[in-house]
């Protein structure tokens, strides 16, 4: 390859700034609007966190369900024989 058909540094950071906004517009990011997508990010971080929440309090309340569950078949076993 000759030294005239190589791509500058300049020339491949544009062609790879292209192509990722290429692929993010392509995901439905705005990649006009910086703002506005750090806030669709946060949105989705936050969502995310509750989901999580969720699931932690799902399941400790299952856990406690099943436990009070057991411990009240112990306690009218030895109540009531």
């Amino acid at each position: 390859m000759k030294e005239a058909d190589m791509l500058t540094a300049e020339q491949v950071r544009d062609i790879a700034r292209e192509c990722t906004k290429e692929t993010l517009r392509y995901l439905g990011l705005n990649v006009d609007d910086l703002q506005e997508s750090q806030r669709d990010f946060a949105a989705l971080r936050r969502m995310r966190q509750i989901q999580e929440r969720g699931a932690t309090v799902f399941t400790l309340t299952f856990i406690t369900l099943v436990v009070s569950g057991i411990a009240a078949l112990i306690w009218e076993k030895i109540t009531h024989g």
